[in-house]
């Protein structure tokens, strides 16, 4: 029977890398490409103040001085661009432009074509001159795509020139004004559906929080917009709601409580691409039939102070309400879903305080992830809706390379709200100001779902992105490549073999700076924590489990495989809290017989221990080792007083889940030995011993090798010696 002689011995042991794929942002990738929106484009850069035409010109063209957000939807001949509170002008009778009444809280629609994005670099091109100290660069706009924004055809002398986005059938206390925003939008057969939020909380001090969002639908299919026939919208049901917040300087957890779905971007998979990703069997099982399942990344009323949350549905029910919207509310064994908005989980950790709103995420292809855009401006990517997701990855810094480039820095840069090129007018006559002074920011990064796959197998993301001060929206692009995380295989922790890991059994990954130093686990009672790193497997179910860990180290960690596991093809991940540290792919198999040696490496002599019965019963233990000094040698076993037999244990792993007997064999040197047992040590988790009834005959044979079948699969080959 299995014993608690052996104490496990796991050494850093470096095998050759294998690195694993992972979501790697290309430094100063991020450029900005062309300003969509207002009259005219400034730029401050190499000590020149320079500043021309947009392409658009949407003041003198549509009204349009300035907006922000942009919430994009593709089709194949235009991308729409859901945008914000829009600054809107008027031409007065005597040729000024003056801002129309209540200018700032209607909303637009407008469109750029569906065109290369990638043959658009307007505004790299002017910098590029100014750096070789060309003051004014003469630049063409070329391939950038002009933005046009839907016209009302009843606009009267003072009015909007531009059709404000209208939402039938809202109800008493529900608006589209000031911060009551376009959140997301989605297309089902050629007809728009987007979400606003139309209710909000401006305290008189304090931030703004949105209380109620809404889904509504196009009244038209998009195909029929036009100037004279330009969208509009219908309220389809009610999303998400807060109740007004009774003490703004003190607000409530936003934790177990509604309202966690006030911006709701999404991203629409298809049922392919879904199976593909692996996640599939995580879902809902009415969703995993679906041809069609939309993922809502939900931030809640707090703006953008916000976790993040997750809902999905099929866009089949897309009308039916939030009755068919199903919440992800955490993991416990395998993914939860729930019905009750209040239960929705945050996607990353509450200490992390990620201060999501105003964000996107969409599924990208070729990086076999989401990613997800957010703040001023970061992003993140996940194998799975849920996470985990990575480290932040800041790709626009508002205080260096760009971002003083474009935006308003106090007292240091002449870029301004108000325009270089026309003087803008309250109706009063005086000029009007507009915050000019205001320290800028960038905010809201929407992504385009149109990337493209460059020559060297990386991929730009397109996405638009609202400044403050310039009030205005930017053309972006980021560059993001598929590349190594520094770790290596995933192997067996007794033999290093790296074709598959069994269930139960003790594991290892290598790598390069897994962790920020040596934690051992303090006692047999295994933790899943160690060194602030865990280990997560993610198996061929989609289902995702946290190991118990032996050891974590800067170069190895050893883990124990959890039980639950599904045979196939894994994810092993090593996490920092709530960031991907290294990733590698196995294969789960039930059996994978391994034997530990002395030296810890899989080779040279067993680590294993000798029994003998003398002729009164009396037992003898002889350890199959020496070690000193980090050195390990054999120690030469006795046999010569064992007239009641003689029993070898044999200490490995991925053998308990063997098919019993029959399935089993082994032999010593040139002896056949049956098997006593072969299955779990009860000591140490993960470990396997296996015990062989040893005949006299190998007196005298000196080192002989080991030879084990589990299941019909060999072990590697130990060694033991006998005088």
């Amino acid at each position: 029977m299995p014993n608690a002689r052996f104490a496990p011995i796991f050494a850093v042991f470096l095998v050759p890398t294998l690195f694993a794929q992972s979501v790697i942002f290309q430094p100063n990738s991020t450029t900005p490409l062309e300003q969509l929106s207002g009259e005219s484009f400034q730029i401050f850069s190499s000590g020149t103040y320079f500043y021309d035409y947009t392409l658009s010109r949407t003041t003198s063209r549509s009204g349009l001085f300035g907006c922000d957000l942009g919430y994009p939807v593709v089709y194949s001949d235009k991308i729409l661009l859901l945008y914000g509170d829009t600054l809107s002008t008027y031409t007065n009778s005597s040729g000024q432009l003056v801002l129309s009444s209540g200018s700032g809280g209607d909303d637009n629609i407008s469109f750029i074509p569906n065109t290369d994005l990638s043959q658009c670099h307007y505004i790299g091109d002017v910098d590029a001159q100014l750096s070789t100290g060309i003051q004014k660069p003469s630049v063409s706009y070329g391939a950038c795509p002009v933005l046009q924004t839907y016209l009302n055809p009843n606009a009267g002398p003072t009015s909007h020139k531009f059709q404000t986005t209208t939402i039938y059938g809202l109800t008493a206390g529900e608006a589209t004004g000031p911060d009551e925003t376009p959140s997301g939008a989605f297309d089902l057969n050629g007809t728009l559906y987007m979400f606003y939020i139309v209710q909000v909380q401006i305290p008189g001090v304090g931030p703004h929080f949105a209380l109620e969002s809404i889904l509504a639908k196009a009244n038209e299919p998009t195909s029929a917009f036009s100037n004279s026939s330009p969208p509009t919208f219908t309220k389809l049901f009610q999303v998400s709601f807060h109740p007004t917040i009774a003490n703004p300087s003190n607000p409530p957890s936003e934790y177990n409580d509604y309202g966690k779905f006030m911006f709701n971007p999404v991203s629409v998979l298809d049922h392919a691409t879904i199976a593909s990703a692996g996640f599939l069997p995580s879902l809902p099982p009415a969703l995993q039939s679906a041809q069609q399942v939309v993922f809502v990344f939900g931030s809640s009323w707090e703006y953008n102070r916000s976790n993040l949350y997750l809902a999905a549905f099929d866009i089949a029910n897309a009308e039916a309400g939030t009755a068919s919207w199903y919440y992800y509310s955490g993991q416990n064994g395998s993914n939860q879903w729930t019905s009750n908005e209040s239960l929705a989980t945050p996607l990353f950790p509450i200490s992390a305080a990620p201060n999501i709103g105003n964000h996107s995420v969409l599924w990208n292809n070729t990086l076999r992830r989401f990613v997800l855009m957010w703040g001023n401006v970061q992003a993140a990517y996940s194998a799975t809706p849920w996470g985990p997701w990575t480290n932040t990855t800041l790709i626009f810094d508002p205080n260096s390379g760009w971002g003083p480039k474009l935006i308003h820095r106090s007292g240091s840069s002449p870029i301004a709200r108000t325009s270089p090129l026309v003087t803008i007018y309250r109706s009063d006559g005086t000029v009007a100001n507009l915050n000019s002074g205001d320290t800028g920011f960038p905010y809201s990064p929407d992504q385009i779902d149109r990337p493209t796959v460059n020559s060297d197998g990386s991929v730009s993301i397109y996405y638009t992105m609202s400044t403050w001060n310039p009030y205005e929206t930017f053309l972006m692009k980021s560059t993001f490549a598929v590349g190594p995380l520094h770790s290596g295989p995933v192997v067996s922790g007794a033999s290093y073999d790296s074709s598959g890991i069994a269930i139960g059994s003790i594991a290892s990954i290598f790598g390069q700076n897994l962790a920020g130093g040596v934690y051992p686990a303090p006692t047999a009672q295994l933790p899943n924590t160690l060194g602030n790193r865990q280990v997560e497997i993610q198996d061929s179910s989609g289902q995702s489990y946290f190991a118990n860990l032996y050891f974590v180290a800067p170069g190895q960690i050893n883990f124990v495989v959890p039980s639950a596991v599904a045979p196939g093809p894994a994810i092993v991940s090593v996490i920092a809290g709530t960031s991907l540290i290294a990733s590698a792919t196995t294969t789960i198999v039930p059996t994978a017989p391994a034997l530990f040696s002395a030296k810890a490496n899989g080779s040279g002599v067993a680590s294993a221990f000798l029994v003998t019965i003398d002729g009164n019963n009396n037992k003898s233990v002889q350890p199959a080792f020496a070690c000193s000094n980090g050195s390990c040698t054999a120690n030469p076993l006795d046999l010569s007083n064992a007239p009641n037999g003689a029993f070898l244990e044999l200490y490995g792993t991925g053998i308990r889940n063997n098919g019993g007997s029959g399935s089993l064999g082994a032999a010593v040197g040139p002896a056949n030995t049956p098997i006593t047992y072969a299955g779990a040590q009860p000591q140490y988790e993960g470990m396997d011993q296996v015990n062989l009834k040893i005949p006299t005959s190998l007196a005298g044979a000196g080192s002989v090798p080991i030879t084990l079948l589990i299941d019909g699969l060999p072990a590697n080959t130990v060694t033991v010696s006998f005088k």
